[in-house]
């Protein structure tokens, strides 16, 4: 508690140093805010309540008012960010009030900067503060930071403060809140899991049928995140999970059965079907790599991995390389190249990790190789991530005995001899001159000339 009190009290330092006459001063103050993170958010809250609770509404705005016609508006519904206005409003006018409009919006560009659903929080406290100004900026905020502010919104609409409830609703509108499925269906993957945990925390009846919708997400964490706010609803969500475990099962849940255990029922139930089909599609695959049928095996891959795009175990893993060896095989380097990249994400055994790497190395030095440029470190590196890797070992010594850009397959091959044919062709007149006899190249014909006459006594006897 008393480390709390110490870090307001630093913001509040901050805050004098913001209306120092010194504009140096000023500027240090400017950095200082702009360094605050996320260990710093339960002050910044904090202080930020202690702002609104000390502010003049109508001062506030007045300054808001000079902050937005300071970055060039004149128009309150203008969608601009007002922070950079506060230091030349600053470098005129530094009223108690003015001053402390300003350490309000840099505290909550802090929250903003860090956008994650805790620090966002810091705009319903300058929704809560009170005035137009403050009010529109809040608005403003709620249209530039769009769905990623949902969360807030949504735990607004039950805030202590009248002004903070205002303007959630009137957030909420915007981004169609009121209907839960809709918004939800065209939501960013990353933002549902706050979302869903938001409408539960926040007791949203109309929205239990949509959450349980995204227990069998193809994301982990949106599963995770759904099978969190139906507990966190309770009883209230037996009802729903009793349909929902009977269109599954073809069977009645057991009327015996607590909202716990029908929630733990149907869990299992969806996450057992998911598994067989996604280890039926993993055999699929595994079998289809053993006879080199690429297409059949990326196919199965595919399908698996859109059921679950993290499955658990590293059959995925595995079988994503070996079809990046295949494409090897027949040179299809992009193909090569995209399945390493999907096996970054996938769980490998400690095997598997060190040929990954060296599969990684191996597909960069043969795409540069392609673009005709040899790169013989990345054959060494590849070699040494992966002692067992044949290929990578054949060709890094290939390239160190044989020092020229021999390629693996014949049209590389021709590539690199043509690229250094040419620059043989460029040097042949060098390399020729440099063979005439000393006396030779003292009486040159009558058709050369002077220039050329220099260039030959410049060359080594």
């Amino acid at each position: 508690m008393q480390a709390h009190a110490q870090e307001t009290s630093r913001l509040a330092a901050l805050e004098h140093a913001l209306g120092s006459g010194d504009a140096s001063e000023r500027a240090v103050a400017l950095e200082a805010y702009a360094a605050l993170g996320a260990a710093d958010l339960p002050a910044i809250r904090a202080r930020l309540r202690e702002l609104r609770r000390a502010a003049d509404p109508l001062a506030s705005t007045r300054a808001l008012d000079a902050f937005r016609h300071a970055v060039g508006s004149r128009r309150a519904d203008d969608v601009v960010d007002v922070a950079p206005g506060v230091a030349l409003v600053l470098a005129q006018e530094r009223g108690r009030q003015t001053v402390g409009a300003a350490a309000g919006i840099l505290l909550e560009r802090v929250g903003e900067r860090l956008s994650t659903t805790e620090s966002l929080g810091c705009v319903t406290e300058l929704a809560a503060w009170g005035g137009d100004g403050m009010r529109q900026e809040a608005q403003r905020i709620a249209v530039r930071m769009g769905p990623r502010l949902a969360p807030v919104v949504i735990a607004a609409r039950s805030s202590d403060e009248r002004a903070a409830r205002r303007w959630a609703e009137w957030a909420g509108g915007r981004l169609g809140l009121g209907e839960p499925g809709r918004f939800l269906a065209g939501l960013d993957d990353e933002l549902v899991p706050d979302v869903l945990l938001a409408l539960a925390s926040a007791r949203v009846m109309t929205a239990v049928p949509v959450v349980i919708s995204f227990i069998d997400a193809p994301r982990s964490s949106t599963r995770a995140a759904a099978r969190e706010a139906l507990t966190m609803y309770g009883q209230n969500s037996i009802w729903v999970a009793r349909d929902t475990y009977r269109i599954r099962t073809g069977e009645p849940a057991d009327p015996e059965w607590g909202w716990r255990h029908t929630l733990d029922a149907l869990f299992s139930v969806i996450d057992n079907a998911r598994d067989e089909v996604v280890e039926a599609d993993l055999a699929r695959a595994t079998a289809a790599l053993g006879s080199g049928d690429r297409g059949s095996a990326w196919e199965s891959l595919e399908r698996a991995l859109r059921h679950a795009p993290e499955p658990s175990g590293t059959t995925a893993g595995a079988a994503m390389l070996r079809l990046a060896e295949l494409d090897l095989e027949v040179d299809d380097l992009a193909a090569a190249q995209a399945h390493v990249q999907v096996a970054e994400r996938l769980e490998l055994s400690p095997e598997d990790a060190p040929r990954r790497l060296a599969l990684a190395e191996l597909i960069a030095a043969e795409r540069r190789l392609e673009a005709g440029v040899l790169d013989s470190d990345a054959y060494g590196r590849a070699s040494e991530a992966d002692p067992t890797c044949e290929r990578c070992m054949e060709l890094h010594a290939r390239f160190e005995e044989a020092g020229t850009t021999t390629g693996p397959t014949p049209w590389r091959l021709w590539l690199a001899t043509a690229a250094f044919l040419a620059l043989g062709l460029l040097l042949w007149p060098t390399r020729r001159s440099a063979a005439i006899e000393p006396e030779s190249r003292a009486e040159p014909t009558a058709d050369v000339s002077a220039p050329n006459e220099e260039a030959d006594a410049t060359l080594p006897g």
